[in-house]
């Protein structure tokens, strides 16, 4: 019984180191499971762009709370957000984007919704098929993906994705004010009319979101191909 004493001072210095390298270690060292966001200069034909970084980008409240409806709401269970390489897939071809999503993609999302089971597009760089120079063709991309979620069938009679219409607050037609309310089709609205739908703040923060995601970026790990992604309407595979 008198080793008693030395096994338990033993037991207890060997908790005490392991917990010291698990905690102390990693903060001191990179190079243990390391992945930092990149701070590099982007490069254009080789040269640095002045004023220009890398992404990932950071997310602001409207797109982390954009993203919390995306997920609420499932759309991670009929699109992903991860772009196969050239080599075990399609996805250049179908355009949704120009290289391999990579596991630095994510780094700077609280929660990575990269999905499982595509019944829709790719959704990893949604954000480059839903900005145009151009503020009327812009305008237009918007209120087209507006219609969607309201009512996926007035974008395409096929279509499979749920409609959001309690997303929107219908009005008579003529009588919205808010610059992205949208005219609602015959047929796909209340009975009467006509209509338009006027979006919630919610609708703003989930279409923000998606106009923010995009993976159209350098990487060490991964390069772009020269092509750029083949524009698509939002909802013609759903």
């Amino acid at each position: 019984m008198k080793s008693a004493p030395f096994f338990l001072l033993g037991a207890l210095a060997s908790t005490v180191c392991a917990w010291s390298a698990l905690v102390f270690v990693p903060l001191s060292s990179s190079d243990i499971g390391g992945l930092n966001s990149m701070t590099e200069q982007a490069e254009k034909d080789g040269s640095p762009q002045v004023g220009e970084t890398r992404f990932p980008r950071m997310e602001n409240g409207q797109h982390a709370q954009g993203a919390l409806l995306y997920g609420s709401l499932g759309c991670n269970a009929c699109h992903t957000q991860q772009v196969l390489p050239a080599t075990e897939g399609a996805d250049f071809e179908r355009g949704f984007g120009r290289r391999g999503s990579v596991a630095r993609d994510y780094i700077n999302q609280d929660r990575a919704l990269l999905g499982q089971v595509r019944v829709g597009p790719d959704l990893a760089n949604a954000g480059l098929k839903l900005t145009d120079a151009d503020a009327k063709k812009q305008a237009e991309l918007l209120a087209r993906l507006h219609l969607y979620l309201y009512n996926p069938r007035a974008v395409n009679a096929h279509s499979t994705a749920p409609a959001y219409a309690f997303l929107y607050e219908v009005v008579a037609a003529g009588t919205a004010k808010a610059p992205d309310a949208f005219e609602i089709p015959e047929g796909f609205g209340p009975h009467g009319g006509p209509w338009a739908a006027v979006p919630t703040e919610k609708a703003r923060q989930l279409v923000r979101y998606l106009q923010f995601l995009s993976q159209d970026y350098d990487l060490p790990e991964a390069k772009r191909v020269q092509e750029k992604p083949k524009a698509h309407g939002h909802g013609e595979a759903h």
